[in-house]
């Protein structure tokens, strides 16, 4: 019980999700895919309030240059109390990437957030 105490919203939250995805096997899409577009508008708002220009947001987390954000590079950006998922993350940059490879490119990045960073 002390352990629950000491857990911060998202991460009850995350675990709640999680249980429900045991209970719920027969919903289980649907339940992530609330969950990556929940995922989805929360770094939109975050982006759209950090950053003044795509191509700011984009170099800030492209950490290595290579022209590509990976889920590691995104992750770095964020506290562990934000309670973004490695594998919701990894769908979500999966969906947004032309390629369906896991990682965004300059085009992809701008395509999926430049309509909310001003």
């Amino acid at each position: 019980m002390v352990a629950e105490d000491n857990q911060s919203d998202s991460e009850k939250a995350v675990k709640k999700m999680k249980g429900e995805l045991k209970t719920n096997g027969d919903r289980q899409p649907a339940i992530v895919e609330k969950r990556i577009r929940k995922l989805d508008e929360m770094l939109k708002h975050k982006f759209s309030l950090n950053y003044s220009s795509v191509r700011e947001a984009f170099l800030s987390l492209d950490g290595n240059f290579d022209g590509k954000i990976t889920v590691e590079d995104m992750l770095k950006h964020f506290k562990p109390e934000d309670g973004i998922d490695y594998d919701d993350l990894k769908k979500l940059l999966t969906d947004k990437d032309s390629k369906h490879e896991g990682t965004i490119n300059y085009s992809d990045f701008s395509r999926w957030l430049g309509g909310c960073i001003h």
